[in-house]
């Protein structure tokens, strides 16, 4: 038994020993993988240094001793089966080159014709947008008011109907709502906005007077039944719009025409042009009391801010008028001058009035020494300083149309002259008359009416439309209110009388 044991326990220690062996050997294998894997982390500068003079070793050589290849190892990475094949060169007959030279012309001239439509429809729809300026037109009136008997003869109506001026570039009008600007514009001049709440007080004034010279040409009777609305069969506009049109072409646009310009030469609306405005407003509270903001609204203005502005634009107005006429050299171009044909010429003259058969005989010798005198040289200004008895004569003299505007012989003997030509006596009813034409005057009248014909108005689709005559014309025009106890009053009167 104990000799089993024994050679139990020997073979324990042969199985021992081996097995220490192995794990010995396993765990020197394993740590040298260990160190090996651990050589290549890149945990410290060192181990960077040995990586990189490793990886050189490895392109300097390969297995085998010899230099590493760049082009072998691209060979070595390329899949099982690759085989390298020349290019196939096909040569195509002269037919088939024909055929896909034609295909490839079809197909750029196909290409070519879209494009032209395209293009095309761009241009008409650009040209309908720019040119145009937009959808729709407007009718309105294109001449003074006052010119209105003058122009019936040629065609003044027709004139009236003419779309001459039309609506707002769309594209425009749709860009500036969606930022926001030009919310409260009526219409543009040359660009500048003129605000609705301005030009419906324009409107407003200007339907008291259309109102007033329909009821004084008997046209209309009755205002409790008066339509805006409804159309005047001579000038084919309705009443309203009329009165719109009339409100710009006499009204905003001229005066806008005017200010722009005055800016331009240094005319301004100082503090003290807007405290006179101001100071005439609080006179108005003053006197109207409590009834000032009905009666601004009875006269046509949205508000007390509206009627401010209003107020300020004829102050300026009137500023740059006396300008204009101040100095004219500062505004009228010799462009405009020989373009100017309307017709008129300019003349000043001497009268020396003569009414009954004795004062012309002494007034025709008086005259005549005067006419020597004019014709010797001596300075026509001077000579109607000093002889002329015409009381309605300014420095500027009369400009003026052949249209009967003034006495026949006057005009006949001033149209026959040439500029700085003084003319023989003239006689007429009102005495005897020097002439002398010189070259013709523009004013300040002539010269906003040249602006206007050459103004750019655009209508701001949307805002103008809706603009219309918000008068009460029975509290100019209506009948006054009886008192309560107006009967009882003309009883007591009539008891008294008896």
């Amino acid at each position: 038994m104990e000799n089993e044991n024994i050679k139990r326990n020997e073979g324990f220690e042969e199985e021992s020993e081996i097995k220490e062996e192995t794990v010995e050997t396993v765990t020197e294998e394993v740590f040298e993988e260990e160190d090996e894997e651990e050589a290549w982390i890149p945990d410290t500068p060192e181990s960077n240094e040995d990586d990189a003079s490793l990886k050189e070793e490895m392109r300097e050589e390969d297995e085998n001793g010899e230099p590493y290849a760049e082009e072998e190892q691209d060979e070595e990475w390329r899949p099982d089966g690759f085989v390298e094949t020349e290019p196939v060169i096909v040569e195509l007959s002269e037919e088939e080159i024909a055929a896909i030279e034609a295909f490839e012309k079809k197909k750029r001239k196909k290409w070519l014709i879209i494009s032209g439509v395209i293009a095309a429809v761009l241009a008409i729809a650009a040209f309908f947008i720019c040119y145009t300026e937009g959808f729709g037109s407007k009718t309105i009136a294109d001449v003074p008011m006052a010119s209105v008997q003058a122009e019936e003869k040629m065609g003044f109506w027709e004139k009236l109907k003419a779309d001459n001026i039309k609506y707002e570039n769309p594209v425009v009008s749709v860009f500036e709502m969606l930022i926001g600007k030009n919310k409260g514009v009526a219409f543009k001049v040359n660009g500048e906005p003129i605000d609705k709440d301005v030009f419906n007080s324009y409107v407003n004034s200007t339907a008291i007077n259309y109102f007033y010279s329909l009821l004084q040409t008997g046209l209309v009777s009755d205002v409790s039944s008066f339509d805006w609305d409804e159309v005047d069969e001579a000038s084919g506009l309705s009443h309203k719009e009329f009165s719109k049109a009339m409100a710009a072409e006499t009204g905003l646009v001229p005066i806008c025409l005017a200010i722009i310009e005055g800016e331009k030469n240094g005319v301004v609306l100082d503090d003290a042009d807007k405290k006179t405005v101001n100071d005439w407003i609080a006179e108005q509270k003053a006197s109207l009391g409590n009834d000032f903001e009905t009666i601004v609204k009875n006269n046509g203005y949205t508000d007390e801010s509206t009627l401010y502005k209003v107020q300020c634009i004829n102050v300026y107005m009137q500023k740059v008028y006396e300008d204009i006429q101040n100095n004219p050299d500062k505004y009228i171009t010799d462009e405009m001058r020989s373009g100017l044909d309307d017709g008129k010429i300019t003349v000043k003259h001497i009268l020396i009035q003569a009414s009954t058969a004795e004062e012309k005989e002494e007034a025709k010798k008086k005259a005549a020494e005067v006419l020597e005198k004019a014709k010797g040289g001596e300075d026509f200004d001077k000579l109607i300083e000093e002889y002329n008895e015409d009381p309605g004569a300014t420095d500027e003299g009369y400009t003026f149309a052949n249209d009967g505007t003034m006495v026949q012989e006057f005009a006949d003997a001033s149209f026959a002259l040439n500029i700085d030509e003084i003319s023989g006596l003239v006689e007429t009813d009102y005495g005897y008359h020097i002439i002398k034409r010189i070259e013709r005057a523009i004013s300040a009248d002539d010269y906003i009416q040249h602006l206007s014909k050459n103004a750019v108005v655009r209508l701001k689709k949307g805002v103008y439309d809706k603009i219309g005559v918000t008068i009460d014309l029975n509290f100019y025009f209506g009948e006054p209110e009886q008192p309560e106890n107006s009967v009882a009053s003309e009883e007591t009167a009539e008891g008294n009388a008896e």
